[in-house]
């Protein structure tokens, strides 16, 4: 916002917004990452996303499920939704070190070419929208 950009933010409609409704740089899309129309009308026309959306331990680890749903399923949307309405905008995709499971015990720094060793529902999550986003 600051270099001149504008922004559009999309996230859950009981999110607190204050402070960004009155930026005219800042479009706020409310909507649930799971919900396919939703994810679709926030990405159309824009020139990247910055996918931020997951549950994160605690409550990840207390539905299998709807972690899956959130953090595998949003990211599948926005995936679908890209190729449909913007297939050259970029997709940056946060992951997780947690995907790399115990690393106390090996030499920094982890690499992406170390193995990946889930050791909760979050890191399986992860590395399954890593999978997902490499096939797209």
């Amino acid at each position: 916002v600051d270099a001149g950009q504008s922004v559009r933010i999309f996230d859950l409609p009981q999110m607190d917004f204050s402070g960004l409704e009155d930026n005219d740089s800042i479009e706020i899309n409310k909507g649930d990452i799971t919900d396919a129309d939703d994810v679709t009308r926030s990405v159309d026309g824009v020139d990247a996303v910055l996918h931020l959306a997951a549950i994160l331990p605690p409550n990840s680890e207390r539905n299998r499920d709807v972690t899956f749903r959130v953090n595998v399923g949003g990211t599948e949307n926005i995936i679908h939704a890209l190729e449909k309405t913007n297939p050259d905008a970029m997709l940056v995709f946060t992951s997780s070190i947690s995907t790399y499971g115990d690393t106390s015990t090996e030499e920094p720094p982890v690499k992406v070419t170390n193995s990946q060793s889930a050791i909760d529902i979050y890191a399986d999550s992860k590395i399954e929208g890593e999978r997902i986003i490499r096939e797209s």
